[in-house]
């Protein structure tokens, strides 16, 4: 049985963050290891996670719970993961998605035993079955990454997304696949051909490949490390989805998104501006295309009225072009 790390980012989510905890206590699957990164909350996350740690009795660790600090991250003066079912990393800065999920990825790295990494948001909830799935899945085939059946966590029968996303590169457009579809446990649901990378809320990595290939570009802050990172890692094989594997997303959570339907401000920002970014790193020759694509969800929010999400959105791709990168 392969021992994984588990990895939760939070940032001023500890509610979400407890009850993701709770969930994982549920798990069937029992050889993993906890390392929860708070992106420097300013709020009570930290005590909220520690009391919800404190509150999972069963432990096949010596300890429980365990700090560590940053600056001994990938020295020789790291704690193992392995020797605590809980840690505790607190990030110095809020420094978006990749760095404080970096922190937890190379804690882990230092420790051999880890055959994985399971990348979680800390607004899911998981189904008791979820890591079995994704390990068998990853075990029957040499995919570098393995995803997630995504599905609402207020709408139980509706389908955010089967595993990810299909992205396509010439009109600079992503889709999740099958999202709003209907959902029934114990359902058999195909899996997709078609995914461009895996959603980030839900993410199995094979040590091995991240090793090789490396860990997720800090310089997003927020939107596209997942796809850049996809797109580094499928030089070791393709994308794959264990479609029983059930995660269960409060979509939007961390970022003032409150419904999926109205995104926030930043959300507008970090989607446009990274668009661009990502093009000029991967597709530099294509990024006309991004270009565009902002362009046409600029004109639609003025033709909508909505005048400061335009503003937002040509900013956003403005400070692509300069190169901005971070927060």
């Amino acid at each position: 049985m392969q021992k994984i790390a588990i990895v939760i980012l939070n940032w001023h989510g500890g509610a979400d963050t407890a009850a993701c905890i709770e969930s994982l206590g549920r798990l069937k699957y029992s050889n993993f290891n906890v390392i929860i990164v708070d992106n420097a909350s300013t709020d009570n996350s930290i005590e909220l996670i520690t009391n919800a740690i404190h509150q999972q009795s069963k432990s096949d660790s010596a300890i429980l719970f365990q700090v560590i600090e940053p600056d001994t991250i990938g020295s020789k003066t790291q704690p193992s993961c392995v020797d605590a079912k809980f840690n505790l990393i607190k990030a110095p800065i809020n420094g978006g998605f990749a760095y404080g999920n970096n922190f937890g990825i190379n804690a882990a790295m230092s420790d051999a035993r880890f055959g994985y990494v399971w990348i979680l948001n800390n607004d899911v909830v998981v189904d008791p079955d979820a890591l079995n799935e994704l390990v068998n899945k990853a075990e029957q085939s040499t995919s570098p990454m393995v995803g997630s059946l995504l599905v609402y966590f207020d709408d139980r029968q509706t389908i955010q997304c089967v595993g990810g996303v299909s992205f396509n590169i010439f009109k600079a457009v992503g889709k999740q696949v099958g999202q709003g579809d209907t959902w029934t446990k114990g359902s058999n649901l195909p899996e997709p051909d078609n995914l461009s990378y895996i959603a980030g809320a839900s993410m199995l990595v094979n040590m091995e490949a991240i090793r090789q290939f490396g860990i997720m570009d800090e310089r997003y802050f927020l939107y596209y490390e997942e796809m850049d990172w996809a797109l580094q890692l499928a030089k070791a094989g393709k994308m794959v989805v264990a479609t029983k594997s059930i995660v269960f997303h409060k979509e939007g959570a961390s970022i003032g998104t409150s419904s999926r339907s109205k995104r926030s401000l930043l959300s507008y920002y970090y989607l446009a501006r990274n668009l661009v970014i990502f093009y000029r790193k991967n597709y530099p020759l294509l990024l006309i295309f991004a270009i565009l694509r902002n362009l046409r969800e600029a004109l639609r929010e003025i033709n909508c009225r909505d005048l400061s999400i335009s503003h937002t959105i040509i900013k956003a791709t403005w400070h692509g072009l300069l190169g901005k990168v971070g927060k």
